[in-house]
């Protein structure tokens, strides 16, 4: 799950290819975004992986602006997973949103089955 491309590779893409498959592929997609790539946190809480301190010294530094969920983190905390659990709660509440459409999308095809 490290990066997109890799979580469609090597998960999403095992998934059963037929279209009605299809929501729950939609499903995984989007709650992977908002657990490790949610945009609503700063590029520092984004991703699956840690930056090592070998790391550091070449990567570019990153501005984390108030509107960020994770802007009370430490400036200098580079931890992804550190920085998202600062604002798990805020996370927390998107993943349910994702769900809650998930399950009213999936009550409206059960629906539209059955007409």
């Amino acid at each position: 799950m490290d990066t997109q491309r890799n979580f469609v590779s090597r998960i999403v893409s095992k998934f059963i290819n037929e279209p009605e498959y299809n929501p729950l592929q939609i499903l995984v997609f989007d709650l992977r975004e908002k657990l490790i790539d949610n945009p609503n946190v700063s590029k520092l809480a984004r991703g699956a992986m840690a930056v090592t301190n070998i790391l550091l010294r070449f990567q570019p530094k990153i501005d984390v602006e108030e509107n960020h969920w994770d802007s009370k983190c430490s400036k200098d905390e580079r931890d992804p997973f550190v920085r998202r659990a600062a604002c798990a709660d805020l996370i927390a509440d998107d993943l349910l949103k994702v769900m809650i459409q998930a399950r009213k999308e999936a009550v409206s095809r059960l629906y539209r089955s059955n007409e």
